[in-house]
């Protein structure tokens, strides 16, 4: 009704070169069409009733949003661009009934919202008023402002499953991915390293090979920037642990590390 030069076969047309421009997988029909809409300067009425993952765009304002909590990440405290002025921000992810997952990032006053309200990942959401911004990467995520509100349910329009049931093991890892879930044995005692961060301050990695149940098959795996009052001093061999919003990389054959 807007573009009347616009026709159906057009539409589509540009629907199909934003999801391959975006990446197969991070976009729908739905969200690609509000992407273009923004493209071309057609204003389209807010979704008040609650959204997919997969359907939110950028730009989107008011945005309601259930799903499960994957990862709470610890406050980040920095500088502003602009000014002398500190401000502090922390990052929850968040999945849904299809797997998808997305950043939500928490402001100043909202920072501490996940202690106040008792949050663990496992943990149903419900987030009303969110507005979407563009990552570093290009990826979608949601800003929690002052009129944003966050609180736990147990209900949700569809089943989003639990932890358990989003946990892959050894066997299943196949290819790289982001916000995974994986459970696997400890069969020889973790080291701990120091190492110096993109800033240059000095931190510590944890570094073990988690191991299939039968013990054929093992993921070298690295937790960066680790505090040691959080970890247990000892991990009894044979432990079996599972590790909640990993990502998994192409391993490196120079070095001898594997797939992945």
């Amino acid at each position: 009704q807007q573009r009347s030069d616009l026709t159906i076969d057009k539409l589509r047309s540009l629907i199909e070169e934003k999801k391959q421009k975006i990446g197969a997988g991070y976009l729908t029909e739905q969200g690609a069409l509000f992407l273009v809409a923004a493209d071309l300067g057609i204003s389209l009425d807010q979704q008040r009733s609650p959204l997919r993952i997969s359907d939110i765009y950028v730009g989107a304002k008011d945005v309601t949003l259930y799903g499960r909590i994957l990862t709470i990440y610890s406050p980040r405290q920095f500088a502003r661009k602009y000014n002398t002025e500190t401000t502090k921000n922390r990052t929850m992810v968040i999945y849904d009934d299809d797997h998808s997952t997305i950043k939500i990032k928490l402001w100043d006053n909202k920072v501490q919202v996940p202690e106040e309200m008792g949050l663990r990942p496992g943990d149903m959401i419900k987030l009303s008023k969110g507005y979407v911004k563009s990552g570093l990467d290009g990826k979608p995520f949601i800003n929690v402002g002052m009129d944003c509100q966050l609180e736990k349910t147990k209900e949700a329009p569809s089943e989003i499953p639990d932890l358990n049931a989003m946990t892959r093991t050894i066997e299943n890892v196949d290819s790289p991915a982001d916000n995974i879930i994986i459970e696997g044995f400890v069969r020889s005692n973790p080291r701990m390293s120091d190492y110096r961060d993109s800033r240059g301050n000095m931190s510590k990695s944890l570094q073990l090979q988690l191991f299939n149940e039968d013990g054929t098959k093992s993921l070298r795996t690295i937790i960066w920037n680790v505090s040691e009052t959080r970890l247990p001093k000892v991990f009894k061999i044979g432990s079996k642990i599972r590790l909640i919003g990993v990502r998994i990389k192409s391993g490196n054959p120079q070095y001898g590390n594997g797939d992945f």
